[in-house]
């Protein structure tokens, strides 16, 4: 397996009647909340491989002169925004549940309460929980951004790896920048290959 080791050590992470494959997946989102760096796992052809995304970027530029034929944009704050993180931790010797919480108090505020809740490991420590609700809470506390587009083909580019865009209409791409595929379907049809692709938020 060719892998970059992630630096961060998840303190514990327990799966039951689970795949290997969605433990290695919060695997992979526990490194993302509280790093901020993103790992992409995959297989290469060869074998696995768990990549950091940001080594994995395309040299294709994508735009409205370069491949791009359409694409649709929409930023949304009803859909995976939290403004509120609580995190709960189970204590087997009291049988109670201690709750640990991030918010932004200014966003509930203009927005009402969107509160995300999950359950954390008992062996982790407390600041430990507090670290990761902040994390959470940074991660996800700002409008969910789809991003589809139709293009033109390139062989090779795959999820998971970053290209970069310039797009007039979009804010965050009217300068130009990266954004991480999530999803790649290419079509191969009467000798014309073309893609689409979704990103992860901008």
């Amino acid at each position: 397996m060719e892998q970059d080791a992630p630096t961060y050590a998840i303190p514990s992470l327990i799966g039951e009647n689970q795949s290997c494959l969605d433990i290695i997946g919060q695997a992979v989102n526990q490194t993302l909340l509280n790093t901020g760096v993103m790992y992409v796992f995959f297989d290469n052809g060869q074998g696995l491989s768990l990549q950091e995304a940001g080594k994995m970027v395309s040299n294709i530029l994508i735009g409205e002169k370069s491949l791009l034929t359409d694409y649709t944009y929409q930023s949304d704050m009803d859909q995976q925004t939290y403004n509120s993180v609580k995190l709960s931790r189970p204590d087997e010797e009291t049988g109670h549940t201690q709750v640990f919480e991030a918010r932004d108090s200014q966003s509930i505020e203009r927005q009402g309460l969107l509160q995300l809740h999950q359950s954390v490991d008992s062996a982790a420590g407390d600041a430990q929980i507090l670290a990761q609700a902040q994390a959470t809470l940074s991660y996800y506390n700002r409008p969910m951004k789809t991003f589809k587009v139709s293009a033109l083909g390139v062989v090779g580019l795959r999820a998971g790896q970053m290209a970069y865009m310039q797009v007039a209409n979009v804010p965050e791409l009217s300068g130009g920048g990266f954004v991480l595929l999530e999803k790649v379907t290419h079509t191969f049809e009467n000798d014309l290959h073309t893609m689409e692709f979704e990103t992860l938020t901008l």
